[in-house]
Formats: C-alpha cells, structure tokens, sequence
C-alpha cells in the first residue's frame, strides 16, 4: 500500500512538473516579440525625406517600403533580412537623389537654352 501511494505521488509531481513548463512556454510565447538590440540601420528618416523632395520614379515609396520592412524584420530578430532590406532601402534613396539632381540638372540647362 505504501509503494503504491509513493508511485501515485510521484506520478502527480510528474505531472505538475510537465503541467508548468507548458504553462512557462505558453506565457513566452504569449509575450510576443521583444525588442532586440541589433545593429540593423533601415534609412527612415532618409526615405521620409526621399519621398517628399525627391520621389523621381517613385523611388521614394520604395525607399520607404523596404525601410519599413527592415524596422519589421529587426523586431522579428531576422538579422539577415533586416540587413538585405536595409540594404535595399539604402540603395533606392541613393538612387533616387541621383535621378533628382540629373532631371534638375537636365530641366535646368534645356530651360536656359530654350529662352534663347
């Protein structure tokens, strides 16, 4: 009789045991993502800027995109692809910036030799 209540104690603290690590999981998983202290740059602020001074092409908007998808990515912790859309970000601005300046470049000089 002893043997079988010490097995059905043990039994029931096995149980337990298992019933909280499941709890423990749940409630982590439950907390959702945490911020995470990657060294990831998504170019916002420049594409805020891109898209209201020098959206040529609509480059601005999908400077802003993948910026955005960066910042998402970060908080995801997907280093890798924070880095490849920040990359991308990156990428769209410089390109944008430079279409800019030629068109008003391009602008500027055909207005000068037309009023001639």
């Amino acid at each position: 009789m002893r043997q079988y209540n010490r097995q059905m104690q043990q039994n029931r603290l096995i149980q337990y045991n298992r019933q909280m690590q499941q709890n423990r999981q749940i409630q982590q998983n439950l907390q959702g993502p945490r911020k995470v202290q990657v060294k990831v740059k998504d170019y916002l602020r420049c594409s805020v800027f891109t898209i209201t001074f020098c959206n040529c092409l609509f480059l601005g908007t999908a400077a802003l995109i993948c910026g955005l998808k960066a910042i998402n990515r970060k908080y995801m912790r997907d280093v890798k692809g924070a880095k490849k859309f920040s990359c991308c970000a990156l990428a769209a601005n410089i390109f944008a910036i430079i279409t800019t300046v030629i068109t008003i470049t391009l602008v500027g000089v055909f207005a000068r030799y037309r009023t001639c």
